[in-house]
């Protein structure tokens, strides 16, 4: 959130800089670009929109993702997978655990209703 905010504040500050010319920092003194006004424009609304559209992009890096083997049950982290393979079991694919774990939940659900119209 905190990187969305500051491309906002960063394109703002762009359309600012290019309108006045100038440059206020902290409000104590008045700096007067001249012909750097619009470099400095172009490179700072460069830098806010590549925060705002990268923000999803590093969110997902931060993520951590686990798998989970279905041959040895074992988990991982995907960061240390070659291509989703199972190292120990010889080329077996993973699966997301929440998928594999979500799965198995729906499994006993529908062995569950079985076993209650078995029942009448």
């Amino acid at each position: 959130m905190w990187t969305i905010l500051g491309g906002v504040v960063l394109i703002f500050w762009s359309f600012s800089t290019y309108m006045s010319g100038s440059f206020t920092p902290y409000w104590f003194y008045h700096i007067e670009l001249g012909l750097f006004k619009i470099p400095i424009s172009i490179v700072s609304f460069y830098i806010g929109t590549s925060m705002i559209i990268n923000y999803k992009k590093i969110e997902l890096e931060k993520k951590e993702f686990f798998s989970i083997c279905l041959n040895c049950e074992e988990v991982f982290d995907n960061k240390n997978l070659q291509d989703g393979k199972c190292p120990h079991c010889e080329g077996i694919d993973t699966v997301d655990i929440e998928k594999y774990y979500k799965d198995k939940k729906e499994k006993e659900k529908e062995k569950e209703t079985k076993i209650d119209k078995d029942k009448i």
